[in-house]
């Protein structure tokens, strides 16, 4: 498809050097271009052990417990790989897919690569597909027109889905001009949602990102007012399906920057926030703070103040409802470092079973992991059983000594973190495709359960490929996906 933010819409370019590993819009040079691959694998024994850990203890990994898998399959995509630009699948019936496609016209041969020139809006097709895409149904043509477009679907009423088309130029009105749609019947129907956005009437760069749940529809806006100005992010809430907006963040402060609150039981919502000086300096004190609300945004209060420099980026599996959230089984998840492509492995993710004491996860189980290089490559998804699912190192050679100074890497090991085992599990069969990644968030996760007598859960995993001499507009570049079933009947909201 996130970053959704893996997030395929226009994501801003920072201007504030921190460490954090936001789920950030980059606008692309126009040579890059993202390439879609769909993948599939079966996985067996998705019930987690018994077992509690403590979050205000040392946590110290046991041995890997390997887990049974079957041979990865790939996905059918409804058009070529480098036109699908956003992905979703029910968070509660892993055969049901959204995809939206759309044609970006390719430079022109003697033009310069240009990453601030903005791609000329195209007309974005509408797909579905209820047989884990076997087949595809497109929706009559829509009247949206943009470079990016995603899906939210309710991690509480699953049948509310949205659909969110965005086109931006620096110096228009952040959202101005994008296209958002609601169905309330599961996708089989959709109604274009009116025209709103708050936001400065010109900002040099931002992104939007709306969700649904069952009883409202959420907007984030993120952005910097000026090319000097730190980024800061809005919040609002709509209670009747977008005809009227309210702010949803207030007593948040001044210069907040966050991204879309994970949704809890009820009314409750949670999100890290950072505060940024107006005029950041080296200096400048910067911290991440646990925020929480219990009634959708109309208030808030600050829950805990994290340690290890997290960004705002949070991750929790679905609460029962009206039960605790997070629990020790079913935490919280934040993550910290950028990748780079010279130095992989150095992905770090805190781990909270109360929001208030946080520890690291712990190192993989593997030859040559130190501090810096945990041997996490890339983090995807917080499963519907409370397991954080990872892209790690090989479990033989582990983290290698040299590293391809492209960040070639093949293959993936998919690594499961089992918060009430207290261990690492590592699927047995890796997924052999090469990729680089360099990227930061190359990939995506989102994750789904059935409700019948199977109990199977699934999972999607997102990644794409930039090919030299075409065009692209992505932060998370195109999409291969990953389905892997087990049994468990918990649903799992979309992950971007």
């Amino acid at each position: 498809m996130p970053r959704s933010r893996l997030p395929l819409r226009l994501r801003l370019r920072l201007r504030l050097r921190l460490r954090l590993r936001l789920r950030l819009r980059l606008r692309l040079p126009r040579r890059l271009r993202p390439l879609c691959l769909l993948f599939v694998a079966v996985l067996a024994g998705c019930s987690a052990p018994s077992g509690r850990i403590q979050p205000t203890a040392t946590v110290v990994a046991a041995p890997p417990a390997r887990l049974a898998g079957g041979a990865w399959e790939r996905i059918s995509l409804p058009a070529p790989s480098d036109q699908v630009r956003g992905f979703a699948v029910s968070p509660r019936d892993p055969s049901m897919l959204f995809a939206c496609t759309a044609t970006l016209p390719p430079p022109a041969p003697a033009a310069p690569a240009d990453p601030t020139q903005a791609a000329m809006p195209q007309p974005v097709a509408l797909w579905r597909s209820t047989d884990a895409g076997a087949h595809w149904a497109q929706f009559a043509p829509l009247d949206a027109r943009g470079t990016d477009c995603a899906f939210s679907l309710a991690p509480d009423s699953p049948r509310r889905v949205t659909f969110h088309v965005s086109q931006f130029a620096p110096g228009d009105q952040l959202c101005g001009r994008d296209t958002s749609y609601l169905s309330t019947d599961g996708g089989a129907s959709w109604r274009r949602l009116p025209h709103h956005s708050i936001a400065p009437a010109s900002v040099s760069s931002g992104w939007c990102e709306l969700q649904a749940t069952a009883h409202h529809l959420f907007l984030v806006y993120s952005f910097s007012p000026g090319s000097r100005a730190p980024q800061i992010s809005l919040l609002e809430r709509s209670d009747d399906d977008g005809a009227t907006w309210t702010r949803a963040d207030a007593g948040l402060g001044e210069n907040a920057l966050f991204f879309m609150p994970q949704i809890g039981p009820g009314e409750r919502l949670a999100m890290t926030v950072r505060h940024l000086p107006a005029a950041p300096t080296r200096s400048a004190s910067q911290f991440t703070e646990l925020w929480t609300s219990p009634d959708a945004g109309r208030t808030w209060v600050r829950a805990a103040s994290l340690p290890e420099h997290p960004g705002t980026f949070l991750w929790s599996a679905p609460p029962q409802p009206g039960g605790a959230w997070p629990t020790a089984r079913r935490p919280f998840y934040a993550l910290q470092e950028e990748q780079i492509s010279s130095d992989l492995w150095r992905e770090k993710a805190l781990v909270s079973g109360d929001g208030t004491a946080w520890a690291l996860v712990p190192k993989l189980p593997t030859p040559g992991v130190d501090e810096e290089h945990r041997g996490i490559l890339q983090a995807l998804a917080a499963l519907p059983d409370g397991r954080l699912a990872i892209w790690g190192v090989d479990p033989r050679t582990g983290v290698p000594a040299t590293q391809d100074q492209q960040g070639r890497v093949r293959p993936f090991w998919l690594w499961l973190w089992d918060p009430a085992a207290s261990r690492w599990q590592l699927l047995a069969t890796p997924l052999d495709v090469a990729a680089r990644e360099g990227c930061g968030l190359c990939w995506q996760g989102q994750a789904a359960s059935t409700q019948d007598g199977a109990r199977a859960c699934g999972g999607y995993a997102c990644r794409g490929e930039d090919s030299p001499g075409s065009r692209g507009r992505r932060s998370i570049s195109g999409r291969r996906t990953r389905r892997y079933l087990t049994p468990r009947s918990r649903s799992r909201r979309r992950v971007r």
